[in-house]
Parts: C-alpha cells; sequence; structure tokens
C-alpha cells in the first residue's frame, strides 16, 4: 500500500469511526480522479449515512489536501452491496456460512484445492491465513482450504431466499 493510499485510508477510518459506521475498503482510482471510500453497520448503510459521511470526509479532505495531483477529483461514498468484493481477511470473517465466487491467482492452481481456477462455495470459517471454503460446486473435493495470499479475487453470491431473515 502506498503511503498516500495509508494517509487516505486513516482519515477515512477516522472520520468513518467518528460518524459511528465500520470502514470497509478505499480505493483510490487514479485514471477517473476517483476516491471510493465503503461504509458498513449491522443492518446496512442507507443514503443518509453515505451523505453524513460524505459530507464529514470531504470536509476533512479539503483541509488536508491528500488526494495526489492537482486536478479535481470525485468523492464516493457507498455500502458494500449485496455481492460485496472480499480483500481483506476480516471481510472472509465477517461473511461465514455465505456463498461466494472466488477466483485463484493465475499459476497458483494447487491440487489440495481440486486445480481450480475459480469456484464457487461457502465460507466455513478463517484460520491462520487461511479460508476453508465448503460445499464446493462442480468439484470433486466438498471442502478446500486456500491461503489467503493467494486469491486473486471474491465476492459473496446473493441467493435469493438464501439469506437469514431477522
Amino acid at each position: 500500500m502506498s503511503e498516500t493510499a495509508e494517509s487516505l485510508e486513516k482519515l477515512a477510518l477516522s472520520v468513518v469511526e467518528k460518524e459511528g459506521y465500520i470502514l470497509y475498503d478505499v480505493d483510490f482510482i487514479e485514471k477517473q480522479r476517483k476516491l471510493v471510500v465503503t461504509i458498513d453497520k449491522p443492518g446496512g448503510v442507507s443514503i443518509d449515512d453515505c451523505a453524513n459521511v460524505s459530507r464529514a470526509l470531504n470536509l476533512l479532505l479539503d483541509v488536508e489536501n491528500l488526494v495526489p495531483g492537482d486536478k479535481p477529483y470525485d468523492l464516493e461514498v457507498s455500502s458494500p452491496g449485496l455481492e460485496r468484493d472480499l480483500k481483506k481477511l476480516w471481510h472472509y470473517e465477517s461473511a461465514l456460512d455465505k456463498p461466494v465466487k472466488v477466483v485463484i491467482k493465475k499459476g497458483e492452481e494447487k491440487e489440495s484445492f481440486g486445480n481450480l481456477r475459480s469456484f464457487k462455495a461457502v465460507i466455513d470459517k478463517v484460520e491462520n491465513g487461511n479460508v476453508f471454503f465448503k460445499d464446493v460446486e462442480n468439484s470433486k473435493l466438498r471442502n478446500i482450504e486456500v491461503p489467503f495470499e493467494v486469491i486473486h479475487k471474491a465476492h459473496l453470491v446473493f441467493e435469493y431466499g438464501r439469506q437469514k431473515k431477522h
């Protein structure tokens, strides 16, 4: 992570936590000049929640001048959504027993996880930097263990009727 990215994440974290939310992710898309801050909270995030964080963060960003370059940029504050990306180990921990689509880094397909490059499964547990999946679709293996660092990308898969009702 670059120094700029770390500074942006630290600033976003201070604002998001002060406002009572969870910082899910921060991403600066340089080509589009867009800073995307993703927030969450138990029960989900509303448009008003995003607007509150956006206002507070926008003020601090203007003062701190952390976004690189002289050109204007867009600030987008949003929820992670139903099919949220899983980029950090704690994202997997917070999604136990949920279905996910996983893509393994090219060249990292291992016999221990069925030589799969991509698969759909349910997150069973996270332990010692490894993610354990169960109910693996289209594989001879029903359960597999994958080191976090070989996962290229993953996201939750929304299945209507599967989610627990509160």
